[in-house]
């Protein structure tokens, strides 16, 4: 028999009965086909990327198959990933790719292939299957846990003691490391000379909010009062704060900058002494971020600031919103309850899904965090300032301010303007994310996916205002991802001082990652511009300002994001087929839109010759058009969000869900 062979393999056939035994040697009651000859097939490595260890015939097995279905092939560990390589993969490994294809990332195209800094918790697997710490040695089987809800189990029995020894060696340095060096956007910025490579540059640069011009920019575009607050650049060498930008704007009645670094050196050293900052402005009233309870020398500036001297509301972000512990533990409780081994446990949870689901209080922390946003709207629409207050403000904060501005700011929800909000909000103000996402080797106290909250109350705002986005989630989804590979200096830093002494311009940007075209078409709502043609068209201010609501039932689960990796609770995405349905539907409304317009001007057009037009299927006559001409936008707008129905994925009403919890 040869000893070098690549294989599928399937202890049950593939209609489910049990294969006759042949003299094919059977390890683990697992059949195989020889005779199939050993090529070795490389992953295509990114700039930097090097192959740090490899194994040959590693086995991974299918999810939920007790670990006795899977296939055989060749595992590449590098500095960046993990990669399972084999001839060709089984159908339902593709079929379970092409499901949710939307949602795979392109810096991962292959079927298994998982960035190293995704990888929460790794396992070895006695022979009675109970899981035991990993350690550096020779595996026999591996268990890897993600942070993205990702669960797969190698096994390394036909592969030599110094192959899996190796594997094990190069996990346990690159998976969790001690130095932020070992992180690959270093490794990828010291190998590629031209940050332009790899990457797509098109559009316009996305600020950094480093530089007083970037200020001076934001300052103009929210009409903000230059008379009443001014950009500090005394932070120049970060030494009146560490976790804030060189620059950052603070109230003109403070003073100069040397009356602000004595006030910074009366505020807590525990709280890295942050003061206040300005970060977004609602007409005459403002939105501020502070550390710790609030200087009155702070207060009374935010107060003079305003035209009418109106007393600013304070939030207390902190006692409203879950803390970064609640906020782990919860995850983990989420995790647990998706990443299960075999079929029959996760049938096993039926009877008590929901009640597991509520034990998470996953869905309750994303309540807190809408209703305390819901708070903070309510008093800017008032022209009331805002004082968003929390320890350290950098975790929390960061949310519920890109959450107001979110609902308020109708430029913040294009792309580029989700862009500039993140990295003004999250980047340029110091979110640790490189503590909280667990990149490098650090206290587990300071780990929480308070990221992954934000984005999934980003998730709940668009699927309660359809077509209010320019983006869809699957641009959430790979945000998240993007944020655990540890290869864009976006979301591999603590604060911008951490960019000090570094290449930061040839390490990539998440805001230049390139999409193939039928994944930028599966980011880009379809339905956005349509839905704004209508509001303009009608009056409406639906473009303006979008609804929130922050009562549990009305909130929904996020399966695209949970479930992609879980292949019979994964939903079908379809969104490129969808969206090329939903592009011929917009341009049938807007071709509407158009005739309501000449309707408008007392012009009259073709469409109706007969006295009616079709949208969509649906006869709209001349009356109904008239009056949506005159400004009727209540069917204005059920036209435009019916289209949006076919965007969203079918989630049985929330409602239910819970009287179904509570009989159970």
């Amino acid at each position: 028999m040869s000893t070098s062979f690549r294989s599928y393999y399937n202890a049950f056939g593939f209609n489910g009965q049990k294969k006759q035994q042949t003299n094919s040697p059977v390890i683990e009651n697992v059949e195989f086909v020889n005779n199939i000859p050993d090529v070795r097939i490389l992953p295509p490595l990114r700039h930097g990327e090097e192959i740090i260890a490899q194994a040959q015939r590693v086995h991974v097995f299918q999810p939920l198959s007790l670990n006795n279905q899977g296939l055989i092939g060749e595992l590449y560990i590098t500095n960046f990933r993990l990669s399972f390589q084999t001839l060709r993969f089984p159908d339902y490994r593709q079929d379970h790719q092409a499901a949710v294809h939307d949602y795979w990332h392109p810096w991962t195209p292959g079927l298994i292939d998982i960035p190293l800094l995704s990888i929460a918790q790794m396992f070895r697997l006695s022979k009675s299957g109970k899981r035991k710490p990993f350690k550096i040695g020779g595996l026999k089987r591996l268990v890897i846990l993600c942070k993205n809800f990702r669960l797969e189990t190698f096994s390394f029995q036909l592969s030599s003691t110094s192959d899996s020894h190796s594997v094990a060696s190069a996990l346990s340095g690159y998976v969790h490391p001690l130095e932020k060096e070992r992180l690959f956007v270093y490794h990828y910025g010291a190998k590629n000379t031209n940050p332009s490579v790899g990457n797509d540059t098109s559009g316009d640069s996305v600020p950094s909010f480093s530089m007083r011009s970037d200020w001076i920019t934001e300052m103009k575009r929210t009409d903000t009062n230059f008379a009443s607050w001014r950009i500090l650049q005394a932070n120049e060498n970060f030494h009146i704060c560490s976790s804030l930008p060189r620059c950052f704007v603070v109230p003109f009645a403070v003073g100069e900058d040397a009356k602000l670094e004595n006030l910074c050196a009366l505020l807590n050293p525990a709280e890295e002494r942050r003061p206040l900052v300005w970060t977004w402005s609602y007409g005459a009233a403002s939105l501020c971020r502070m550390s710790g309870d609030i200087d009155d020398t702070f207060f009374r500036a935010v107060q003079q600031s305003h035209p009418q001297r109106h007393t600013p509301r304070i939030l207390d972000v902190g006692a409203m919103c879950p803390n970064i512990r609640e906020i782990k533990r919860s995850q983990e409780i989420l995790r647990d309850l998706l990443l299960v081994e075999s079929a029959s446990a996760l049938e096993s949870s039926d009877d008590k899904w929901y009640h597991d689901l509520e034990s998470s209080r996953w869905l309750q922390y994303v309540s807190r965090c809408l209703e305390t946003c819901r708070m903070a709207v309510a008093d800017l629409q008032k022209n009331i300032s805002v004082i968003l207050k929390e320890t350290g403000d950098r975790d929390l904060n960061c949310a519920v301010s890109s959450l107001v501005q979110l609902c308020l700011d109708v430029s913040c929800r294009t792309l580029k303007g989700f862009h500039r909000l993140i990295e003004k909000e999250f980047v340029a103000f110091g979110h640790r994310f490189r503590d909280r996402l667990a990149l490098v080797k650090t206290d587990p106290e300071r780990e929480s996916p308070v990221f992954l909250l934000f984005l999934d109350c980003v998730h709940q705002l668009l699927v309660q205002n359809p077509g209010c986005f320019e983006f869809t989630d699957v641009y959430l989804v790979l945000l998240w991802d993007s944020s655990l590979m540890g290869s864009f200096k976006t979301f591999s830093m603590n604060c911008q001082r951490d960019l000090q002494g570094t290449s930061s311009p040839s390490m990539p940007s998440v805001w230049n990652l390139s999409f193939k075209p039928d994944l930028k078409e599966s980011i880009m709502d379809p339905l956005y511009t349509t839905t704004n043609a209508t509001s303009q068209l009608v009056g409406s201010p639906s473009n303006v300002i979008v609804s929130l609501n922050s009562n549990l039932p009305c909130l929904q689960l996020w399966k695209h994001c949970f479930f992609r990796f879980v292949p019979p609770l994964a939903v079908s995405s379809a969104v490129s087929r969808k969206s090329t349905v939903m592009r011929e539907l917009c341009h049938r409304v807007d071709g509407a839109m158009a005739e309501m317009r000449g309707l408008q001007n007392g012009e009259l057009v073709d469409g109706f010759a007969n006295g009616e037009v079709s949208v969509d299927g649906e006869d709209v006559s001349y009356e109904d058009l008239a009056s949506l001409a005159s400004g009727d936008s209540l069917k204005a707008a059920t036209i435009v969000r019916r289209r949006s129905q076919l965007l969203r994925p079918f989630v049985p009403n929330a409602t239910s869900q819970t009287l179904m919890t509570f009989q159970k």
